[in-house]
This record gives structure tokens, C-alpha cells and sequence, in this order.
């Protein structure tokens, strides 16, 4: 929130359960890890923090290196690292235990008196890590998603060339997600579409130094407005989109079709997103409500 807490609410009842403080400025983006024991936000005070639910959620960890706001942070699936984006242009991967940089991913210009200044016109919106954990994609501010490729080989690498520009899309990119499966990538844009590139499995599962090779598989056109935000299932067949309409739209992510719009909202959708699967949640009720979406403005 803009009042630099972050909240959190019971999933079932709806109740306030606990206020997290911490941040001097507005928080602007806030993600669980897969287990829900951890949770990363990111704030207009350049940093991020890591909150933990064994301290009763109390800030274990402020990561501080981004020279402007951060705009996303995702704990991997393993929970061994922290992605964050930010508006300096640049993504870093953290370790989540230390709070060292482990990676710099960005673009950088030299600015007057030799100052090394972040590329404004590159201001990374989002970022999101593949499932394998071997590559990063960032939504930008040009209109291109920047990927590159990462095999962990050591702390404090820097690449300030993609491995992949992805051209595409005619305006600012907004978000950026992989499917679960690891054979999608998606990114949402203010051109009003979300274009979905291929992951093909061999180069996913083979060396990814030198390139990573991306083929062009279609474009969601529904939305009136830019969109904001997009995310898939956790089984990787469907995917939700939501933006400046106030709607959101499930899609197959297979055949590109609409498979339906949400409106009720009565403005701007910023964030979408589907459930995770929860281990406590009874297999029949499971069964009868497969796949839920949740928007928010």
C-alpha cells in the first residue's frame, strides 16, 4: 500500500490477521513463495524485504542495492533466492539467506563524469524466473522483453547484454510470467494484447549460454486497454490476464482462445492471479473448483 505496509488476510474468512512495517515508502508489489513461508515485497524506498512465518512475520531480510524504486519481487521455487526488478534498469537474483547479490541482470549507460547510470529508456516493470530456475525475464519499459540466461556459476555475475530481445509487442510491456511447465512465456503489454512465446524443451533442458531461442507462438487480443497483468495456472493450461478495462480474461493457453471475461469491477485491474494448489484443501472440493481467479484493482 501507499501507506508502506504491506497487509495480510485470511484466504477463507476474509479477516485482517497482521500489518507488516518496515518500508519508508509506498509498497508496490508484495509475492508468496510456493510454500507460503516467506513473503517478498518491494517498495518505492529502493528496496526489498523478505518476511518470514516462522518469526511471526517479521522482516528477517532488507535487500538494498537497486538505485530506484522496486517494482517486483518473487521468491524461486526453491526459496533459495529472491528476484527483484526495479525502475534503475536493472533485475538482481539475491541469495535469501545471506542477502548478497548473486546476479545483475540490466543495461547500463556511461552518464556525465564517467558515472555508470542505468538506462531510463530500459526501467524493468517486472521480472520473472523460469521454473528451472536457468533464466530470467523482464518486462520493459522500450516495449521489449530482455531474457537472459543464468547457470549460477558463481556470486556477483553481471550480463548487461540480453541473451534474448523479444520484438514484438507496440508498446510498453507491463508483466511478464513462465509457465509452470516451462514452455510458455507470456508477456502482457499497453498495446492491449499478451503475446506468448514458445519455450522449445530441448533449450530448456540443454546449455543456455550463448542464446536462448524463443519462437514467436501467438497474441491474446480481447482487452479495450493496456494490460497489466498476466499469470498461468499452476497446471499450465490456463492463463489470466487483467487491465486497464477493468476486466480480466481467461484464456486456453493452448488454442489462444477466450474462454471467458470477469467485469464487475469499477476500475483499473492491476494484478490477476490463480490460487495455489493448497495440500490441506479436501480433494473433492478440489475437484469442483479447479481453477479460480483473483483480480485485483
Amino acid at each position: 500500500s501507499s501507506d508502506r505496509t504491506v497487509r495480510l488476510w485470511s484466504a477463507s474468512s476474509g479477516r485482517w490477521q497482521n500489518t507488516l512495517r518496515g518500508h519508508r515508502g509506498p509498497v508496490l508489489c508484495v509475492a508468496f513463495s510456493p510454500d507460503a513461508t516467506w513473503l517478498a515485497s518491494g517498495s518505492g524506498d529502493r528496496c526489498a524485504k523478505l518476511w518470514s512465518s516462522a518469526a511471526l512475520w517479521k522482516c528477517v531480510l532488507t535487500l538494498q542495492g537497486h538505485r530506484d524504486a522496486v517494482t517486483s519481487a518473487a521468491v524461486s521455487s526453491d526459496g533459495k533466492t529472491v528476484l527483484t526488478s526495479s525502475e534503475d534498469g536493472y533485475v538482481f537474483v539475491w541469495c535469501a539467506v545471506a542477502g548478497t547479490i548473486l546476479a545483475r541482470f540490466g543495461m547500463s549507460v556511461v552518464g556525465r563524469g564517467g558515472r555508470d547510470d542505468a538506462d531510463r529508456g530500459c526501467a524493468m516493470n517486472w521480472a520473472a524466473m523460469a521454473p528451472n530456475g536457468r533464466s530470467i525475464a523482464a518486462a520493459c519499459r522500450d516495449g521489449l522483453v530482455r531474457v537472459w540466461s543464468w547457470q549460477r556459476p558463481g556470486v556477483g555475475d553481471v550480463a548487461d547484454e540480453a541473451s534474448e530481445l523479444l520484438r514484438g509487442h507496440e508498446g510498453e510491456v507491463f508483466a511478464v510470467a513462465f509457465s509452470p511447465d516451462g514452455t510458455k512465456l507470456a508477456s502482457a503489454s499497453a498495446d492491449s494484447t499478451v503475446a506468448i512465446w514458445e519455450l522449445p524443451a530441448r533449450s530448456l533442458v540443454g546449455r543456455l549460454i550463448d542464446s536462448f531461442p524463443l519462437i514467436f507462438d501467438g497474441r491474446l487480443r480481447g482487452h479495450r486497454g493496456q494490460v497489466l497483468s498476466v499469470c498461468f495456472s499452476p497446471d499450465s493450461s490456463l492463463l489470466a490476464t487483467a487491465g486497464q478495462d477493468t476486466m480480466a480474461k481467461v484464456w486456453d493457453a493452448n488454442t489462444l482462445k477466450c474462454l471467458t471475461t470477469l467485469a464487475g469491477h469499477s476500475g483499473c485491474l492491476t494484478a490477476v492471479s490463480f490460487p495455489l494448489p493448497a495440500p490441506s484443501v479436501e480433494q473433492d472440493l478440489a475437484e469442483s473448483e479447479p481453477h479460480q481467479v483473483r483480480a485485483a484493482t
